[in-house]
């Protein structure tokens, strides 16, 4: 019954229409954004952080809740798929043999509170035969969130479905590659600028990581680029004034 809907992708946006059977007109887009100043911790606190959570680089990062929607049991394969490829052999092969290994070991770093029905997701790390790499942090600050940002290598977002993907776009602001699922508003979210990939295939996920972690230096300047641009389409600014006029279009009626 609302006249106008406010909601924060243009995926969203689209599945309201089809849901509820809005007009296109009546369904508007105002994004949120983030801060677009970073946090930058001092080397002590780094260091104390990393201490804390026993991390040691290079790692990956997920951040968010541990839930099943947030496909976290697929980037556990995805990790166990890593470690068999060794550097420099292509992914592009389906399986690898079980004496592959990667030259460092890759911690996996997942970020955030224990969520509802994350029991399979806790039994899966506790069967897999890198648990000594993957580390659950539990609630983190905001500064220590900035901490993990800045010196992980790359963020791995594969939810099967995301109302948007704030951390996505926090990645960009501290310099971070962005590997998100192919679904739901994560493409939109990181353009250009992130690698996108498919949650439902761990090699695929594998394949995704490797590329973030072996970019070439002009890989990594084209990635600054495409995130500058990238994080200037969004804005509180531009989200304020889309808010402002669409409520005063309904006012003047």
């Amino acid at each position: 019954n609302a006249q106008k809907v406010i909601t924060i992708s243009k995926h969203a946006r689209k599945a309201i229409i089809s849901a509820y059977a809005k007009s296109p007109d009546d369904v508007v887009v105002a994004y949120p954004s983030v801060s677009k100043t970073t946090l930058k911790p001092s080397l002590t606190f780094i260091k104390k952080t990393h201490k804390k959570f026993g991390i040691q680089k290079p790692f990956i990062l997920y951040i968010g809740t541990i839930q099943p929607r947030k496909n976290l049991i697929a980037l556990i394969e995805a990790l166990e798929v890593l470690h068999r490829i060794t550097a420099g052999r292509s992914l592009q092969k389906k399986r690898a043999t079980a004496t592959e290994t990667l030259e460092k070991p890759i911690q996996l770093v997942l970020a955030g509170k224990i969520g509802w029905l994350s029991d399979p997701i806790l039994e899966r790390i506790a069967q897999s035969p890198l648990k000594e790499h993957i580390i659950t942090t539990g609630f983190i600050t905001q500064e220590e969130k900035a901490v993990l940002l800045g010196s992980s290598s790359a963020l791995v977002l594969v939810g099967l479905y995301e109302g948007f993907g704030i951390p996505a776009l926090e990645a960009l602001m501290y310099k971070t590659i962005p590997v998100v699922a192919r679904t739901s508003s994560l493409p939109e979210v990181v353009g250009k600028a992130g690698i996108i990939v498919d949650p439902e295939n761990p090699h695929k996920i594998a394949e995704g990581i490797w590329k973030a972690l072996n970019q070439t230096a002009q890989e990594r300047t084209r990635f600054y680029t495409e995130a500058r641009t990238q994080l200037g389409r969004f804005s509180w600014e531009q989200s304020a004034i889309q808010i402002w006029n669409t409520l005063c279009e309904i006012a003047r009626r």
